[in-house]
């Protein structure tokens, strides 16, 4: 079972609580860090806080933009009552206004109606149960958590793939490396072979050889690979959000790419250090969606 959070999720949830059907809409992408935005009914806005909060203890990174509509739910349907006081108001203005221009045309029945302000508002009439709406929001996060647990699970089939990629490579590497070093020290030793004639220090040749041996050992690049393989593989079994730690990590990955291409002395070294440098950059698009 995977311990990966994807920051890419959908989840919608509906209960009814009293007359009214209560829809959430929980929407998150990746984000760097958590970043809650509300769309809220009029009712619902002191639970603003409440729902960052129950969202704070659970989440950690990621913009999620919640949604709450509020319907009439299955059953007989209430009148909504008319403002009467609205209504009169209406009326005071438009004989101000005809006391101005006679000629202008009375306002029709649908014209009043058209001002949401002639309706008293059922929200306004009926308080919430802020209890239940809030057990209501916890339900759909629990299915936007399960959401992002799943797309976490097939994103870590692909890291782990990805990452065995990279394992190969290195010990690829490793186990050819003693061919790869007496093939460049025979490669230096014709080359001065070519200079037999000049007038040569033996010890100073001695000396640049080594330096130059020396100066292309890759070996604890290499043995910083196997380390950070192995820190990465941990990193996803962990219970804990590790999109930043696995940013890091692959930081120091292509630190240790980029030294063995500089260093390379064969060229299955070179082809090594760009097949790491393409692996790593696959690596880094997936992650950018882990919590």
């Amino acid at each position: 079972m995977s311990n990966l959070k994807s920051m890419t999720a959908y989840a919608r949830h509906e209960r009814i609580i009293g007359d009214k059907l209560y829809t959430w809409e929980l929407r998150s992408v990746n984000h760097r860090y958590l970043d809650a935005h509300f769309r809220l009914p009029e009712i619902a806005h002191g639970l603003e806080q409440r729902i960052r909060e129950n969202l704070g203890a659970r989440v950690t990174r990621g913009r999620v933009d919640i949604n709450l509509s509020i319907k009439q739910s299955m059953g007989e349907a209430k009148l909504v009552p008319v403002n009467s006081d609205k209504v009169a108001q209406w009326a005071v203005w438009q004989e101000q206004v005809r006391a101005v221009i006679p000629e202008a045309t009375p306002l029709s029945v649908m014209q009043i109606l058209t001002d949401g302000g002639v309706f008293d508002s059922m929200e306004s009439q009926q308080a919430v149960d802020e209890k239940e709406l809030l057990a209501s929001f916890d339900s759909a996060l629990d299915v936007l958590l399960v959401q992002r647990g799943s797309e976490g699970g097939r994103m870590q089939v692909v890291l782990e793939e990805k990452l065995e990629g990279i394992n190969e490579i290195t010990r690829m590497l490793i186990k050819n490396m003693p061919v790869y070093e007496q093939a460049h020290q025979a490669n230096w030793q014709a080359r001065v072979e070519k200079l037999s004639n000049a007038e040569l220090d033996p010890l100073r040749l001695h000396q640049e050889m080594a330096l130059l041996i020396s100066k292309a050992d890759v070996t604890e690049e290499l043995d910083r690979l196997v380390s950070h393989v192995s820190e990465f593989d941990s990193a996803m079994q962990s219970n804990k959000p590790v999109g930043r730690r696995l940013d890091f990590l692959l930081q120091e990955f292509n630190r240790e790419a980029n030294t063995l291409g500089s260093k390379s002395i064969h060229q299955d070294i070179t082809n090594a250090s760009v097949e790491l440098k393409v692996l790593i950059d696959q690596l880094r698009e997936q992650i950018q969606n882990i919590e």
